[in-house]
């Protein structure tokens, strides 16, 4: 077991798994279904790492933002929020989503209390990502896209609404001249139906989803 010193707690390293002294985190989302999907994939990672979640910024010790590039109004919010954030202190800082796919670095270099951001194919990687930065590591980022394994996927959710959204595919091979979409969520790729069935009928069996 190794343990890391961190002005915000002591994350502990076990083989295959990590912990952390309890937490709070605050989770804000730009833009589509997509990327509300997505943080809530991202919560339900951090839930076992002892990160429970807050309504109030000011009170959280891990701040993301999950960002959208396709509206300019998202794009604005992402970057005033990022800009209020500078006065923050005692928190680590993140930016997901689709900005962070494709400007990942230049985000980084523009907000250097920016501790680390990721990219849109990388989220169930949330907790390593999150480990690194409570350890004292700064200013990285990831973005790589994962072909090595089909696209299947359980959908995650903590928000106990009796509705979830489930997502069948993702990424475009069209690369169309107005759209930003292949370059943010990379090539198209699909679940099979067998394997979104299986899915939906876990989210309304354990988790009494009425809705999808």
């Amino acid at each position: 077991m190794a343990t890391v010193e961190s002005g915000l707690g002591k994350p502990t390293l076990k083989p295959g798994r990590l912990s952390f002294p309890k937490r709070r985190v605050w989770a804000k989302t730009y833009g589509c279904q997509m990327n509300h999907h997505d943080t809530e994939r991202i919560l339900h990672h951090l839930r076992p790492l002892n990160f429970a979640g807050t309504d109030d910024p000011d009170e959280a010790d891990l701040i993301l933002l999950n960002s959208c590039a396709v509206r300019d109004l998202s794009s604005n919010k992402l970057s005033s929020r990022l800009g209020a954030l500078k006065r923050r202190r005692g928190a680590v800082i993140g930016v997901g989503g689709c900005v962070a796919q494709t400007e990942g670095k230049r985000l980084l270099a523009r907000h250097p209390h920016l501790d680390f951001a990721f990219g849109t194919d990388v989220i169930d990687q949330i907790g390593d990502m999150v480990y690194r930065a409570f350890a004292g590591e700064r200013g990285f980022f990831l973005n790589s896209w994962d072909r090595s394994q089909s696209f299947a996927i359980e959908t995650k959710i903590v928000h106990g609404s009796p509705r979830a959204h489930v997502n069948i595919i993702k990424g475009c091979d069209k690369y169309c001249t107005y759209c930003i979409v292949p370059y943010t969520r990379g090539r198209e790729r699909s679940r099979t139906i067998a394997n979104v069935e299986k899915d939906v009928r876990r989210l309304v069996e354990r988790q009494g989803v009425q809705e999808v």
